[in-house]
């Protein structure tokens, strides 16, 4: 580039010369050539940096709220049942060979009342039958009636025992005990019945 524009500038001085002199006009110069365009250097774009992807921020997780516990529900008490009437129930404790039987009692009784006790045992044996009744109150002590405790069975092997409450008397469940003995055997029965007292 330097030297173009050196040479441009003497062949100016020179044709200026040979004008002002007077001499054979020079041969016209041709136009000094273009100077070549310039090629842009590609200017590189800085590529962006790219900004950090913000990392989110984890929300606490809720303790859970303990559910209170169901308090329990009672259970209602079961309503008693009345005890029933008691239903006197014989209880037997028999030998094979001598039959025992309760055939009338009396059920219930109050002062004034006569109570009656009938039993059946063996008819027709080789020996009669010996009965004997014992009489318990509610509080566990014995009655002093029946006064006639001991009995021989009958020719049909029954017997009986017949007496009238009269004050004092212990209400409640009174026991019936009687036994049957004839030689070497004997079987027992007892059974209950109901002093009442108004």
């Amino acid at each position: 580039m330097g030297r173009i524009v050196v040479l441009v500038i003497i062949t100016g001085i020179v044709a200026w010369l040979l004008i002002g002199c007077g001499s054979t006009p020079a041969t016209p110069t041709s136009p000094p050539p273009a100077k070549p365009a310039s090629t842009p250097t590609p200017t590189i774009a800085p590529s962006p940096t790219p900004s950090p992807t913000p990392k989110p921020t984890p929300s606490p997780t809720p303790s859970p709220t303990p559910s209170p516990s169901p308090k329990p529900t009672p259970s209602p008490s079961p309503t008693p049942t009345p005890s029933a009437t008691p239903v006197h129930q014989p209880v037997y404790l028999l030998d094979a060979n001598l039959p025992l039987k309760f055939v009338n009692v009396t059920d219930k009784a109050r002062v004034g009342d006569t109570v009656k006790v009938e039993v059946q045992t063996l008819t027709g044996g080789r020996i009669t039958p010996q009965l004997r009744i014992m009489v318990t109150l509610a509080d566990g002590t014995a009655s002093k009636v029946p006064t006639d405790v001991t009995k021989s069975a009958d020719a049909e092997g029954k017997a009986s025992w017949s007496w009238k409450l009269t004050e004092p008397i212990v209400a409640g469940e009174t026991k019936i005990y009687v036994s049957s003995t004839a030689g070497p055997h004997q079987s027992t029965g007892e059974i209950y019945i109901t002093y009442l007292k108004d």
